[in-house]
């Protein structure tokens, strides 16, 4: 039985009864977050990031040929990225696995 909350990216936020709240998620989506990050922190990456997509505005940008664009893998954009408490309606057997 797969959990709920890694088939949907979903973060499980658990709650202790003393001491601070965690976080699990799957490492698939912790290795994504840690890309977006080291992104988001390199200036220099964030400025070619801004001047394709201001190109891509314009239709300006480069446009690869057939060839080209055949070699580029379809990526799936996950956006759903929402916390989830930990309560008493959670699936017994995500919570348990966590154990």
């Amino acid at each position: 039985m797969q959990c709920a909350y890694v088939s949907t990216h979903t973060p499980l936020r658990v709650t202790r009864r003393s001491g601070e709240d965690f976080v699990v998620l799957s490492a698939d989506d912790w290795e994504g977050e840690q890309e977006t990050l080291y992104v988001l922190q390199d200036s220099s990456l964030m400025q070619q990031i801004a001047e394709s997509l201001a190109t891509h505005a314009k239709g300006t940008g480069y446009i690869p040929n057939k060839a080209q664009s055949n070699e580029i893998p379809l990526i799936q954009v996950t956006t759903n990225k929402t916390f989830v408490q930990n309560t008493h309606e959670s699936n017994p057997a995500c919570i348990a696995s966590l154990h």
